[in-house]
């Protein structure tokens, strides 16, 4: 499920008539900014009345209301926001819906067009369907790469792991303990399938059906895949606030640096050390994953 929208840093006030010129001051008001005579350099560049002195400097800039909507509504926003109705991510949003890490996002941007990731429709906001085509032409890209499955011998065989990787065509067995494919075969052994060694060590085995239906999962791809699921500890106090190793245990994820950029941004306490309540990691799991 996609993220939802984050909102823009600060409050923003979206009444009065679109086409209506206002000043630096009411400028600041509506888009929550704190202090109206430093406003943005970017807002600045994007006022739509600007007066000058008989020297030439700037006297006084006027925008419409419109243009300060827009402006907290994609430069201001994080993570997804909306633009003509389409939603849209920034490359911590693209990171979130690919399940991978932003150097890796980065990777897919400074690659472009060449790799076919899209162009942004807007600035630093890329569109949301043209991310899940290029994730499904890259997914495409990486299962093509996989070596072949050995489909021959008896499929209620026990096999072990060095089998395994002559089943995957692997050039050596030290090759499954790098690939995802072991995490897949370790979630499906059966205990009755192991031996234990004379000094107590414990061999897994694995039927030959099992070992090919655990090739076939593969996809070839890195990281969190997209459509995974995560258990969520909803136990507690809701209004209790807890730190970032706390904040990964209640969302399932396994390192700190896993929690996502929107939820390090938002959080109920800014610290040090930043705090979020058990209500909000609630709402965000809530929000962007499928349990």
């Amino acid at each position: 499920m996609p993220a939802p929208a984050a909102a823009p840093r600060w409050p923003v006030d979206l009444t009065g008539d679109p086409a209506e010129i206002v000043g630096s001051t009411e400028a600041a008001r509506v888009i929550g900014h704190p202090k109206p005579n430093r406003l943005p350099h970017g807002l600045l560049e994007l006022a739509d009345q600007i007066e000058h002195n008989a020297d030439g400097t700037v006297k006084r800039r006027g925008w419409k209301r419109e243009t300060l909507w827009h402006y907290a509504n994609t430069v201001m926003a994080r993570h997804s926001t909306t633009i003509n109705d389409r939603l849209v991510l920034d490359r911590n949003g693209v990171a979130d819906r690919l399940g991978t890490h932003i150097s890796r996002v980065d990777a897919f941007i400074a690659g472009a067009p060449d790799n076919g990731f899209p162009p942004p429709v807007e600035d630093r906001w890329y569109d949301t369907e043209d991310i899940d085509t290029f994730a499904d032409a890259h997914d495409q890209q990486q299962r093509d790469t996989l070596t072949k499955i050995d489909y021959t011998g008896d499929p209620d065989e026990l096999v072990n792991k060095a089998d395994i990787a002559r089943i995957v065509c692997y050039r050596s067995p030290t090759n499954l303990n790098k690939s995802s494919l072991l995490d897949t075969l370790i979630e499906l052994n059966q205990p009755e399938h192991n031996t234990t060694t004379a000094s107590g060590r414990v061999r897994m085995r694995w039927p030959r059906r099992t070992a090919w239906a655990a090739a076939e999962q593969r996809t070839g791809r890195t990281g969190r895949p997209r459509d995974a699921t995560r258990t969520i500890d909803r136990s507690g106090e809701p209004t209790e606030l807890v730190d970032a190793t706390e904040a990964t245990r209640v969302l399932g994820y396994k390192r700190v640096a896993n929690l996502p950029q929107a939820l390090r941004e938002q959080p109920d306490e800014q610290g040090p050390p930043r705090k979020w309540k058990r209500s909000t990691l609630w709402a965000h799991a809530g929000t962007n994953i499928t349990e």
